[in-house]
């Protein structure tokens, strides 16, 4: 229950900053074999939770394919500055290294 409770957390960020397109229903998610998720804290201190049971591989995918990502469209965006202010940064292992 508290790792759904953290899932649904992690991912409702996404409704809010979806930055970047959906391309998750091109993946082969079969080959997907591990979901880490990174959380900075206030205090800058990082967090890792890593999930490689595949029910709960599936799981984060079903919905994440269901969240409507946006891209930017502004062509003077600081991709450098944004990447100094993440909160959760989200790494897959298996077919997207």
């Amino acid at each position: 229950m508290k790792t759904k409770t953290l899932l649904m957390a992690i991912f409702s960020i996404f409704f809010i900053k979806g930055n970047s397109q959906n391309r998750i229903n091109d993946w082969d998610i079969d080959k997907i074999t591990q979901i880490q998720i990174e959380n900075k804290t206030a205090e800058n201190k990082t967090v890792t939770v890593e999930f490689n049971e595949r029910g709960t591989i599936d799981f984060i995918f079903s919905y994440l394919k269901q969240i409507d990502f946006k891209t930017i469209d502004n062509l003077n965006f600081d991709k450098d500055d944004v990447l100094n202010r993440w909160v959760y940064k989200i790494s897959f292992q298996g077919q997207r290294d």
